[in-house]
């Protein structure tokens, strides 16, 4: 959650002819167009957003000036990553708190409130942490601002966007954006023309005060069914996650279902990534990921080596376990860039381990997972990926292959 602000940084300082950036959020779009960026913007260098529902300072979206004071804010809200107490802490949602108490409170206050955030230890917990946060530095707030005016947090409802779960579709003239459009459904059929088709069908934000059950996305479905006119016999098949509240949505509306093929692969990498010898090997994976990501000399050494070996600049890959394939993936890097870390400094005797370790069906894995990813995939591919898959996995054979 981190890099995204690095990532930002990093933009700006190569892009000076932007002068303001807005950063969001993947779930977050535009419902009412008559609005611009510009109404929030009054001299600021960052500004920032008060979420309607709690307390927190959103994190998920922010307009920054593309200058040295906005740039070192975020380079500073990213370094708070090691600063993060060993606690339920909310990652940088409740790192912009903590930064907001470094910078904008006093030492005292700091001490109380950091104490509540070290002993976080879930939602409940960090939302007293940020209330406490709230109430000291609200204290040394000029017209919604601290710094000078430099740093700006805009009140609720009055940002360019709010959570959108509380009245779902439904918005106001004085809305521009929505947070949270988590349920979507692709819809997929055969034109006239005998060529496969497909769009978005829906994407909605789901109702946070809601419980997310079978029954309820039954009604969200069939919500989407009313509204385009699409009765329940034209369906011919719903592709779902493998979670029991998908299965039983389904099994509510009386509607054939099948597991993603892909979804289904992940979960039983994830089970068997588990064993101890495989996890002691990623251990060590995450831990030479990790010295990499923390020490700049360690990476500059890292660089010019490989410079020097004349090999392409690669960096170590971090384990991420939302993204497919990312384990396989980290430790394929490794694995490549093992000469160069051999004299990098690192006891590279503590990752002979992976090499004794056959990764190939994590390798087989990830080429099915990409090209079973294409929209021009069909169960024609499934099939013969699933066989190949099969026997490898029977056979333990490395030169089977399903492409």
């Amino acid at each position: 959650m981190f890099r995204r602000h690095c990532v930002v940084v990093e933009w700006m300082s190569q892009h000076s002819e932007f002068e303001w950036i807005l950063f969001i959020d993947g779930d977050m779009a535009v419902v009412n167009p008559n609005h611009s960026l510009s109404e929030y913007i009054n001299g600021e260098q960052i500004i920032f957003i008060d979420r309607i529902f709690n307390n927190e300072i959103m994190a998920g979206s922010y307009l920054v000036k593309n200058t040295i004071y906005g740039r070192n804010f975020l380079n500073d809200w990213a370094n708070y990553f090691y600063n993060l107490p060993k606690s339920f802490h909310g990652t940088d949602n409740g790192a912009i708190h903590g930064l907001f108490m470094e910078k904008f409170s006093s030492q005292e206050h700091r001490n109380k409130c950091q104490h509540l955030w070290e002993i976080s230890k879930n939602f409940g917990d960090l939302n007293t942490f940020t209330v406490c946060v709230r109430h000291f530095i609200e204290k040394q707030m000029v017209n919604r601002t601290f710094d000078e005016g430099k740093v700006r947090v805009l009140p609720k409802a009055e940002g360019w966007v709010r959570d959108g779960g509380h009245t779902e579709t439904k918005f106001s003239t004085k809305d521009f954006m929505f947070h949270g459009w988590k349920a979507s459904i692709t819809v997929h059929w055969i034109s006239d023309e005998y060529t496969r088709e497909f769009a978005l069908g829906s994407a909605t934000p789901l109702d946070i005060f809601e419980s997310h059950t079978g029954e309820y996305l039954k009604t969200k479905i069939e919500e989407f069914l009313e509204e385009f006119s699409i009765s329940k016999e034209n369906l011919h098949l719903v592709i779902r996650d493998a979670a029991s509240v998908m299965r039983k949505a389904a099994r509510l509306l009386g509607i054939n279902s099948f597991d993603c093929f892909i979804h289904m692969l992940q979960l039983a990498i994830h089970d068997g990534l588990k064993l101890d010898e495989i996890k002691n090997s990623i251990n060590i994976v995450k831990k030479i990921a990790t010295h990499f990501d923390r020490s700049s000399n360690f990476r500059k050494i890292f660089y010019q080596i490989q410079e020097g070996k004349g090999d392409a600049k690669l960096g170590l890959l971090n384990d991420t376990p939302t993204r497919w394939n990312s384990t396989y993936l980290a430790i394929e890097r490794v694995l490549v860039c093992k000469n160069v870390l051999a004299h990098v400094a690192i006891d590279y005797k503590d990752c002979s381990a992976l090499l004794e370790i056959n990764f190939s069906i994590l390798e087989e894995i990830a080429k099915i997972t990409r090209d079973l990813s294409s929209r021009s995939e069909s169960i024609s591919t499934v099939l013969p990926a699933f066989y190949a898959l099969t026997t490898q996995l029977a056979s333990k054979e490395k030169s089977i292959s399903y492409g």
